[in-house]
Formats: C-alpha cells, sequence, structure tokens
C-alpha cells in the first residue's frame, strides 16, 4: 500500500531531502554572502557523513505498520504510570522556575536578552544539585504532552489538560530566558508526534480536518517563530545598546564572515521599522540556518592538527557529571577551546569532527543512520519508545545544516525524559499483568 507523503517525508531520508532543500533555498536567497575562506577537502567531508548517515539507513527494511501500544494493558496502568509522569514534570518545572527566578533572579534584569548576555559574560551560573535536577526533570514536561497524543483515548480528561499546561510551561519558561532552539524541538516533535499517531491509530487517520490542523499548525508554529526570531533580535539590539541596526550588522558582518546583500542592507535604514525588522529578521534566519555550512572549513582546517575528543562535545552533559563524581575524562572546555569563533555553530558534523575525526565520524554517521532508521522501524511498528525517541530524532536531522540538537536543545535531558517515562509505563504495565494473573488464578480456584 503507498503511503501518505507526510509519512514519506517523516522517514529519515525524507526528513534530510527537506532540510537539504531548505538549506538550499536559503543559500539562494538574497540576503546574505559568505566571506571566509573555504577548503574543498572540508566540503567532501560533510558531505561523506552525510553520504554515510544515507547509507547507513539501508541496513534495515523498511517498516511495516502496527498497532499503538499492547492491547492487553489496562487503561489503570496507563493512567497510573501518567499521573506519576505528570508529577515528575511539575516538580522539574516548579524546579526550573525556582532556579531562574529565586535564584539566578531573573526579574533583575529589563530583559531576557540582558539575562542571555550575563550568562555568556559570567558564565552559566550553576546551583549545584538543585540546577541539576531541575535541569534534568524539566523536559519530562514536553514528554508529557507528547505522550498524552498517543494515549489520549487511555487517559482522563484533566489528565490531557494538565499536560497540555505542562506544554504551556515548558514553552514559557525557555521564552522567558530568551531561547529559540527549544521552539523549534517542541514544534518539530509535535508535528512528528501527529503524523506517526495517524500511522500506527486506524481510529486517528491523518485526513480532512485533522490534515487541515496540521498544515495550518506548521505554518502559524513557522510564522511564530519567525516572529519570535524578530522580538528577540529587536530585544539583543536594545541590550547591547545599538539602536542602529546597520551598525550592530556592521559589527556582526566583521566578526561572522558574512555580507548582507543589497537592497536589504539599505532597507536597515528605512524609516520604517517594519522594513528594517523584515530585512534584520530575514538576514537572521538564512544566517542562521547556512552559516554553518561555510564556518565548517574554518573548523576543519583547525582540527586536521588535533586529536579526536571521543564524544565530549556531543555528549558534554555526562561528561561535565563524570567529572564531578571524580572520572577523570578530557573536558567540555578542553573542547570548546577548539572552536574558532564561540558563539558560531558548525553544523551538526562540527561537534562530529571535534569528537571523532574524519574516519570515525565516518563511522558514527553511518551508525546513527543506522539507528534512526531502526526507531523509525519501531515507532512503525507501534513500539512506545520508537514513537517518542523517532520525533527526537527528526529534530536532531532537521537540524543538520545548522547546530547539533542532541548537544543543544536540552538533547540529552529529553532523551532522559523519554526513557524514564516509557520505563513508567512499562513498569506500571507489568504490574498489571501480574494482578491480572493473580486474579485469574483466584477466580479459576
Amino acid at each position: 500500500m503507498k503511503q501518505p507523503l507526510s509519512l514519506s517525508l517523516l522517514s529519515p531520508r525524507g526528513v534530510l531531502c527537506v532540510t537539504i532543500a531548505i538549506w538550499f533555498a536559503c543559500l539562494v536567497a538574497p540576503f546574505n554572502s559568505y566571506t571566509l575562506a573555504q577548503d574543498t577537502d572540508a566540503y567532501f567531508v560533510m558531505f561523506g557523513f552525510v553520504a554515510a548517515f544515507v547509507v547507513g539507513t539501508f541496513i534495515w527494511k523498511q517498516p511495516q505498520p502496527g498497532a499503538l501500544l499492547p492491547r492487553h494493558d489496562s487503561d489503570h496502568a496507563y493512567r497510573r504510570a501518567f499521573t506519576i509522569i505528570l508529577m515528575i514534570a511539575g516538580i522539574g518545572l516548579a524546579l526550573r522556575f525556582y532556579d531562574l527566578l529565586a535564584v539566578k533572579h531573573f526579574a533583575d534584569y529589563q530583559s531576557a536578552s540582558d539575562f542571555r548576555l550575563a550568562e555568556v559574560d559570567e558564565g552559566q551560573r550553576s546551583t549545584g544539585g538543585l540546577s541539576a535536577i531541575s535541569l534534568l526533570l524539566y523536559p519530562v514536561s514536553l514528554v508529557a504532552f507528547l505522550l498524552s497524543l498517543y494515549l489520549h483515548k487511555r487517559l482522563h480528561m484533566w489528565q490531557r489538560v494538565t499536560a497540555l499546561g505542562c506544554l504551556a510551561a515548558f514553552v514559557g519558561y525557555f521564552m522567558m530566558q530568551g531561547g529559540r532552539s527549544p521552539f523549534a524541538v517542541t514544534a518539530i516533535m509535535t508535528a512528528a508526534v501527529v503524523v506517526l499517531r495517524s500511522a500506527v491509530d486506524p481510529e486517528m487517520p491523518l485526513v480532512g480536518r485533522r490534515k487541515f490542523l496540521l498544515i495550518a499548525g506548521v505554518i502559524c508554529g513557522f510564522a511564530g517563530f519567525v516572529y519570535y526570531s524578530a522580538h528577540v533580535m529587536q530585544s539583543r539590539l536594545e541590550s547591547f545598546g545599538v539602536k542602529d541596526p546597520v551598525e550592530y550588522i556592521t559589527v556582526a558582518e566583521q566578526a561572522r564572515g558574512f555580507v548582507v546583500n543589497e537592497p536589504y542592507r539599505s532597507m536597515l535604514n528605512s524609516d520604517s521599522s517594519m522594513m528594517a525588522s523584515i530585512a534584520m529578521t530575514g538576514s537572521s534566519m538564512t544566517y542562521y540556518f547556512n552559516h554553518g555550512f561555510f564556518d565548517f572549513s574554518e573548523l576543519y582546517i583547525g582540527e586536521k592538527k588535533h586529536q579526536p575528543l571521543g564524544g565530549v562535545m556531543q555528549f558534554a552533559p555526562i561528561v561535565q557529571f563524570l567529572n564531578n563524581v571524580g572520572v577523570k575524562t578530557t573536558t567540555v572546555d578542553e573542547g570548546q577551546e577548539r572552536i574558532p569563533r564561540p558563539g558560531a555553530f558548525y553544523t551538526f558534523f562540527g561537534n562530529v569532527l571535534i569528537d571523532y575525526g574524519v574516519i570515525g565520524g565516518f563511522i558514527y554517521c553511518f551508525c546513527l543512520g543506522a539507528f534512526v532508521q531502526l526507531l523509525w522501524i519501531r515507532a512503525r511498528a507501534g513500539s512506545i519508545l520508537g514513537l517518542l525517541l523517532y520525533p527526537f530524532f527528526v529534530s536532531v536531522i532537521f537540524h543538520f545544516p545548522m547546530l547539533d540538537m542532541i548537544a543543544g536543545g536540552y538533547g540529552l535531558f529529553v532523551i532522559f525524559g523519554i526513557f524514564l517515562s516509557v520505563g513508567l509505563i512499562r513498569y506500571f504495565g507489568a504490574l498489571d499483568q501480574i494482578r491480572q494473573r493473580r486474579m485469574a488464578v483466584l477466580r479459576a480456584a
């Protein structure tokens, strides 16, 4: 049976084609030109990483549709597990907001941009165990919402409403502290879950009104991201004390190795604040999506004289935890020192290059492609772990041209939240099965 276009585009190779198409559209968009010196070998290495990922996706056979979740587990087991997940999400959110408001004194800053600039200048002001626990548990709120989309028929109404509230609090937190990447992760994972749900749940086909709502949601999400990006840019200008966008762009051009093309540069001097904002936002977003491709050459040239770090950059939270408990490893600071220009991104493959080198990077990307394809198969087969993990890796693939979403955007913490939530579901499901078997034995006796 021919699968819907939405499902075809959601496959690992489909997502990769979409993100390459968007990257190319931003490349030919007339906003920016890039002035950094380029190394041809760097292009071959990056294309080799992409090719290795694609080859890895051919290891496993195409997925066969399956049913959503084991049918023998009772609704009671899912509801009990989901209640615990909501409690953990609530604790994570409460601690995260407490850390932001009471410990880091967010209210003392005039804007979210002022707060972020202070953290850049002073470093992340860790509050020890409290901050670590809040960071670990906070993304469970996103996972709870995504899980509620799959389990909506098995949950109480109050649980579904509370899960929606968790999503609102999750989004509200990172908007308060001026983040953008979690916005994209949330939107991409939600859209992927909606499509996957239609594939594994025959009662929720993605047709008619549901398809319209998905398309409308994607359009509104993109428009919201553009508007939010424009707001963030304006807020950062004010935080820098710069009122003239041309002055800000001039500094950015010199520091980042690009120029804004005409007529958009002249639009920055426009009497219309809207026109200036459009030019600034267009330049910012195309730079955000594309600059890593051109900056990768600079990183590649520097990495020729270094040895791979073995995962320090991509798995920084784990490395930091090991260092804190006394396990001696290469520190994250050593990896950060090898980045030519802090604050710039070097695509997803920049961290791969630093962590594994060229040959190791090919092997890693091949294994990643095979792993993601396996998750795609398990998701299509109805595995709850695959149904939650695969949407996360959709976000990772989508961000290949920009940044490493395993290391950024709460990536590893989202993965932890998924494993924690699925573990609770399976635990309460096992308890429920034991209870049912005991009752069956009692009835037989």
